[in-house]
């Protein structure tokens, strides 16, 4: 049977919340790095990622990992009749997590040391479903707010491992 490389530990699972946005990508960002993790899930629509220098086109269902240091900018692209297509784009800014075998506060990349997935239907369903509650709740000012949206987060991490793993018994059923 085959096993990943990597664990869930109580460190991974007590990660600090930094940050969360939902936005329409109408115009280019600038080109940066962070001290922390960054996740993006693509929401909706087509656009384009440049990271450490190579130009990714992604879509609905795409989820980004961008670990600290990895310079990236996010753009528009233009439809073959010239008209501006974008993407909704769900950012998620975090630090303090310790995956087993893994640099710390860093994740693991996904198959093929990828840095972007394209999720199944599934986990897309669960993951858009968590990023909706992140916005509805960073949307009020409720006590204990932070612990919401960090639970919300765990709850990503989670199924980001379950992801994983998924990918893991399917490449092992491939080669026997």
């Amino acid at each position: 049977m085959c096993q990943p490389e990597h664990d869930i530990t109580y460190s991974d699972l007590n990660p600090r919340f930094l940050f969360s946005c939902i936005q329409d990508r109408t115009e280019e960002t600038q080109y940066h790095s962070h001290d922390f993790i960054e996740l993006v899930i693509i929401l909706k629509g087509k656009g384009n990622f440049c990271i450490n220098g190579n130009i990714y086109n992604v879509e609905e269902g795409n989820l980004i990992l961008l670990n600290p240091g990895i310079y990236h900018k996010s753009s528009p692209i233009v439809g073959e009749h010239g008209q501006i297509l974008h993407a909704t784009e769900c950012y998620l800014g975090f630090s303090d997590v310790d995956y087993v075998n893994c640099v710390q506060n860093q994740l693991p990349l996904f198959k093929d040391y990828q840095i972007i997935t394209k999720l199944p239907e599934l986990f897309k369903k669960q993951l858009f479903s968590l990023c909706d509650l992140i916005h509805a709740e960073s949307s009020n000012k409720e006590p204990g707010q932070y612990f919401m949206l960090k639970s919300y987060l765990i709850q990503i991490l989670c199924l980001i491992e379950r992801y994983r793993r998924q990918e893991c018994v399917e490449e092992c059923l491939k080669k026997d």
